[in-house]
Formats: C-alpha cells, sequence, structure tokens
C-alpha cells in the first residue's frame, strides 16, 4: 500500500474531467473543498487532466481501453492505487469522502450518501438539452464511423462496440418528450428534498453545516446546469439563495474560471 513516507504530498491520481461536463464539474470542486485528510495515509496528490469531448478524444483507443470503457467523464485514475482507473461519479466522490471527513459528518452520511446516489439516477443529458436528437445521434455516429475503419485493432472495435451501446441506451433516446418530462418531474421532487435540508439559521450548506459537504458539492452544480439550460423554474427559491451564495466562493470561482456549466452558453471556449 501508498504510504506518505513513499509520496511526501499524498498518494498520485489523476482526474480525467471535462470543463462542461456536469459530473466533471462535481468532482473538480469537491476536489478543491475537500479540506484535509482524515491521516496522512489517506492525502490524496490529485493531478488534472482534461479531454477534450468536443474533439471527441473520449472515443480514442487509448480512453476507450485504457481509461474508461464507457467513454465518459470524469475518471479517477492512479498507478498507485488502482488496478484500472474509478469511472463511477458516485464511486470517485464516495472514494474521496472516505478520505476527507469534513465532506462527510458522521451525523449526516446516511443521507448524504442517499441523495447523491439518488441524483445520479437521473440522466443529466436529458435534462440538459432541450429537444435536440441531431445532438443524440451525432455521438452514436462517432462510433459508427470509427466501427467502419476496417483497420482498427480487434480491442478498439469491441471497445467502440460498447460504447455505442451506451449511447443508444443513455443519449440516443434520451430525449424523447416523455423522457425529458419524466426526468424533469424527478428533478422537481428531488430539489424539493434537497431544500428541506437547509437550516440558514445554523449555516450556510446544507444540515445547517459551517463548511460544504459531500453533497453540496453535487447540488450547487447541479442547480447551476438546470440554471443554464432554462431550468431554473423547478428550482426552489431557498435552492436559488443557497446557490447563489455558494457560487460566489473563491473556490467556485476557481474551478469555473467565468464559465458556464454548458459549452453552447458559455461567453468562453478556450
Amino acid at each position: 500500500m501508498a504510504t506518505n513516507t513513499s509520496y511526501p504530498n499524498g498518494v498520485p491520481y489523476t482526474l480525467y474531467y471535462n470543463r462542461y461536463s456536469i459530473c466533471s464539474i462535481m468532482m473538480r470542486w469537491l476536489v478543491d473543498i475537500r479540506g484535509q485528510p482524515k491521516d496522512e495515509a489517506s492525502r490524496m496528490d490529485i493531478g488534472l487532466k482534461e479531454i477534450n469531448i468536443f474533439k471527441e478524444e473520449q472515443f480514442s483507443e487509448w480512453y476507450l481501453c485504457e481509461v474508461n470503457p464507457n467513454g465518459q467523464v470524469p475518471v479517477l485514475g492512479s498507478d498507485v492505487a488502482f488496478e484500472f482507473p474509478m469511472s463511477q461519479t458516485t464511486s470517485i466522490s464516495e472514494y474521496i469522502a472516505a478520505r476527507y471527513p469534513e465532506l462527510l459528518p458522521a451525523e449526516h452520511a446516511a443521507k448524504i450518501h442517499e441523495m447523491v446516489h439518488k441524483m445520479h439516477e437521473m440522466n443529466f443529458f436529458t435534462l440538459s438539452f432541450k429537444g435536440s436528437p441531431k445532438l443524440a445521434s451525432g455521438f452514436a455516429d462517432a462510433a459508427l464511423s470509427r466501427l467502419a475503419d476496417k483497420t482498427i485493432s480487434k480491442r478498439y472495435r469491441k471497445a467502440l462496440e460498447y460504447k455505442l451501446e451506451i449511447l443508444q441506451r443513455d443519449k440516443v433516446k434520451a430525449l424523447e418528450p416523455e423522457k425529458t418530462q419524466a426526468e424533469i418531474d424527478k428533478a422537481k421532487s428531488y430539489l424539493d428534498e434537497a431544500a428541506s435540508l437547509l437550516d440558514p439559521n445554523s449555516g450556510p450548506w446544507l444540515f445547517g453545516q459551517k463548511r460544504p459537504t459531500e453533497l453540496d458539492a453535487h447540488l450547487v452544480v447541479m442547480i447551476a446546469r438546470l440554471t443554464d439550460v432554462d431550468r431554473g423554474l423547478i428550482v426552489p427559491q431557498s435552492l436559488k439563495e443557497y446557490s447563489k451564495k455558494a457560487m460566489a466562493e473563491p473556490s467556485w470561482l476557481a474551478v469555473m474560471e467565468g464559465r458556464t456549466t454548458m459549452y453552447d452558453r458559455s461567453g468562453s471556449k478556450s
């Protein structure tokens, strides 16, 4: 096992992300607000590597075969800690929170776990894009065009076929009107429950905490995304006020660098 003696700055990790991926933003901010580790052996030295999804780097053989067969971000990798990178947002979040206890107050840990998982049962693609079937089918076309190349390796072909299955399941049919409405209804119900966790008389964060928890890192980003795609009407006023304060935090400003959460709505595309 890696020790602090072996790695004085912490065990090395790489967070693969994209600056406009909602789950990537969640993990970027979680990393930034994580606080102090529970002990030196738990300290994580997390480097960042951006994957340009607009140039389809997530479809590359390297990424599909060596980083994430789902071809998605975020991913947490480490040559020291893992045999293969960790690719589920909830797993990454829990892994970090387990090592940084300020993110997971013991008295609220069960509720935080429940609410993080409940959030990620929603389809953020459906919530983020309004009636864009060409966008959804374009992802599948990117996989199909590569599969048409008869010179690709067997492992790459197998990876692309799997990626195509993921796309057809999660994106191609995800923007149908009835599915969109179902996700909106689910999000509204979720946000109403999340609003009940506020206790502003005790503290500015969920559960009245004085500093953000693991759940705050997910919730603020979700609210920002819904606002950016003009779905802010489903966000309770109390959560709007809560998120406005959160987005004024130096840590949020450092991660976002003036961007919105959506590429096609941002003034900065660099």
